[in-house]
């Protein structure tokens, strides 16, 4: 008999399943996820910002590219012109000669007056005799009283050519003779006096020239005509000024440099800025101050023109050695090499030739070049001592 069995599997539900796991995993309580959904999101921060840092410090590499490093210069050409070796100092300008005119008599002043009827001032020029000025008046007839003296030296010279015969003869005595002999010759001499007085109303110029200075007050203001003025008081002073000159205080070392005969250039400080006067060097004082171990030169300058002025400031320069269109550079454009020998650098292209160069006269600011560059040829001046031979150059100011 045959007996039919069925064989039944049975599976286990969904239901089943979850609680075999939740079994196995036990689901965690809600505060411990929220903190370990914390602790990754910090890690995740922490971790783009080590990224970025290593990105901002370690860039990606530049490409391999050729790069054109050329050194700024500026660039002058050589030039042709005159170096010269002075000695400067400063001085005031004089005339080389003054003639003072003082009253001789007492009286009253009075100025002559030019062609146009205008006193004569301050700066007016004048010839040797012409008269500068007349003292009269009373005060000055009563001072010469030349009537009197002149009839009592005539009355003396009468007596005395009187009593010669009669002293020849033995008349008179000795002492009365002498007595006779002087009343004659103070007479005279009186009469003389007057007479020099009655010349010296009328006041001359001593020499051609112009009026340096007329007779002032005590407040320096100038005496009006008629002023009364007294024996030995300034009336005028006259000077030359076709040549004017200058002592200037120079120190030892100098005195090897220079000598007499040495051109002068005279440039004034408060006028004529653009222009300058030339002079000699005329004498050397063969003393030394012991003050402040200096010694003096005198240098003289032509003014024929007259536009200089006695008593103005100058600038005095002497040359002692001077050489003409020449060729020169600046001297910041001047370098020592390692041999030390002088060297320029010379723009060929977009490079600098050293080339050696042999040095001539040198001012203040330039030197004369002897041999090794031409006139024409362009040179670095200024930042010589960071270039050398065949550098890259880059002109960035050309004079």
């Amino acid at each position: 008999m045959t007996t039919n069995s069925t064989f039944m599997v049975q599976l286990p539900s969904r239901a089943t399943e979850v609680n075999r796991a939740l079994q196995q995993h036990p689901t965690p309580n809600r505060k411990m996820t929220f903190v370990s959904k914390l602790k990754s999101l910090t890690h995740l921060l922490l971790l783009g910002a080590i990224a970025f840092t290593l990105a901002s410090c370690n860039p990606p590499s530049a490409p391999n590219v050729n790069v054109d490093v050329r050194t700024p210069v500026q660039v002058q050409a050589v030039r042709l012109g005159d170096i010269e070796n002075l000695v400067v100092a400063t001085g005031t300008l004089r005339p080389r000669e003054v003639a003072t005119v003082d009253a001789q008599v007492l009286g009253r002043l009075y100025y002559e007056r030019d062609e146009n009827g205008e006193r004569f001032y301050e700066g007016h020029e004048v010839k040797k005799g012409d008269v500068l000025a007349r003292i009269a008046g009373e005060e000055a007839e009563l001072n010469l009283n030349l009537p009197a003296k002149k009839e009592a030296f005539e009355i003396a010279k009468r007596e005395y050519n009187r009593q010669v015969s009669l002293h020849e003869d033995g008349i008179i005595t000795e002492r009365d003779f002498e007595q006779t002999r002087q009343t004659f010759t103070n007479a005279e001499a009186e009469y003389r006096r007057a007479l020099l007085d009655e010349r010296n109303t009328e006041v001359f110029a001593p020499m051609d020239g112009i009026i340096l200075k007329l007779a002032r007050d005590q407040d320096d203001i100038l005496l009006a005509d008629e002023t009364l003025i007294g024996s030995g008081q300034l009336i005028a002073q006259v000077a030359d000024i076709s040549v004017l000159e200058a002592s200037i205080d120079l120190i030892g070392p100098q005195l090897n440099r220079i000598e007499i005969g040495d051109p002068v250039r005279i440039k004034p400080s408060a006028t004529y800025d653009e222009i300058s006067f030339t002079g000699t060097l005329e004498r050397i004082s063969p003393l030394v101050n012991q003050q402040n171990h200096t010694f003096q030169v005198v240098v003289i300058v032509p003014n024929d023109e007259m536009l200089l002025r006695p008593g103005s400031f100058v600038e005095v320069e002497i040359i002692v050695e001077q050489r003409l269109q020449v060729p020169y550079v600046s001297l910041d454009s001047i370098k020592k090499n390692y041999s030390n020998n002088d060297v320029v650098f010379v723009v060929e292209g977009q490079r600098v030739q050293e080339r050696r160069v042999r040095l001539g006269l040198r001012d203040d600011e330039h030197v004369e070049i002897l041999e090794g560059v031409e006139p024409g040829e362009r040179v670095v001046f200024g930042g010589v001592e960071n270039l050398y031979d065949n550098v890259r150059v880059n002109v960035i100011r050309e004079q």
